[in-house]
Formats: structure tokens, sequence, C-alpha cells
């Protein structure tokens, strides 16, 4: 049985606009592996639930996550304790208007124990651009009510640079904010 989704790709949904609820806001975020750069930028996964938005930040201390080169990427949020979920909210990213990651395809999973986990959702996400504006908008995504503690995130399809080829090794999957709620 596939799960209900509900997506809002306008950022219109009043909800989404503020942290209030938010369930994630700076729970601890894992991930196999992140991107760095050898001049000492990095894009780590607690990243995701630290409440920056918009790709902000500065070489050293960006607001987003961003996959290792050329991968999709996941990682799992812990609530820190089992809850009620029925939505989550989704920030894409472009890397700083560089547009060579961002989320475009993604699975979300729940856990009660961290290695049982069972499939919540499957979305695409709009790809976002600095000629968007300063504002990314957060893409809403509701399912049935499930009690769980470990949020699991898969990129199963990343944007990538639109001017290299395919097989080009500086892009992957990425996202700037996960929010999740009761509802």
């Amino acid at each position: 049985e596939s799960p209900v989704m509900l997506v809002n790709h306008t950022g219109s949904f009043p909800r989404s606009s503020s942290n209030e609820g938010n369930l994630a806001l700076g729970k601890p975020v894992f991930s196999p592996g992140y991107c760095t750069r050898p001049h000492g930028s990095v894009f780590p996964p607690d990243n995701l639930t630290d409440g920056r938005l918009n790709d902000s930040g500065v070489p050293g201390d960006w607001s987003f996550w961003l996959a290792p080169d050329s991968e999709n990427g996941e990682f799992t949020v812990d609530l820190l304790q089992a809850a009620g979920i029925s939505r989550i909210s989704l920030q894409n990213t472009n890397n700083r208007g560089i547009d060579d990651r961002g989320t475009a395809a993604f699975e979300v999973f729940g856990s009660l124990d961290n290695k049982v986990f069972t499939p919540l959702l499957s979305g695409e996400l709009p790809r976002v651009s600095k000629e968007d504006g300063p504002v990314y908008p957060f893409s809403d995504f509701t399912f049935e009510l499930v009690e769980t503690r470990y949020v699991k995130v898969v990129v199963t399809r990343h944007y990538q640079h639109r001017g290299r080829p395919a097989d080009h090794p500086c892009q992957g999957g990425g996202l700037n904010e996960i929010r999740i709620f009761a509802k």
C-alpha cells in the first residue's frame, strides 16, 4: 500500500513558514557521508536541523547539507524519543547559487530502533536557483500518523549542473532544511 502524500511546492502552506512545532529543530542528524572541500568548507548533516535557511552562512559555516561528490546521499534525524509524526517539510538547496547540487527525488522512512525502517513516503522537490529570489520555498509532504524516533531521508535522484557532463564529480544530492511535525 502506497503512503498517502500531499505535496505543496508553492511554500504557501502557512504552517511551513515557522519552526513552531518542528520536532527536528536542533536534533542530531547522522549521514554516511557529506561533502568537504580542501579550502575548509564542510556541509555536514547537522546543518539540516539548525533552523538556518536559504543557503545562508559563510565558508566553514554553511547552513545546508551536501552529499559527497557524485552521490545522491542520505541522512537520518534522531528525534531523541518516539513521537507521532504525519508531516515533513523540506527546503531544497542549490549550493550557494552554483546550481550543482540539490534533491530532485527522495524516499522517507521511519524507525523506532534505527534498525528496522518502514517507508513513509516518496516525493520530488522543485529545483531552486538564485534567480528565484533570496527565499527558497518549503515543500510539505503529509502521510498517515506514525510513531517513530528516527526519520531517514534517502535521495534517489539529484540535480546536476546544467552546463557540466553527467559524470562530472562536483555534483550530488543536498538539502537546506528538514522540518518534522506531528500534523
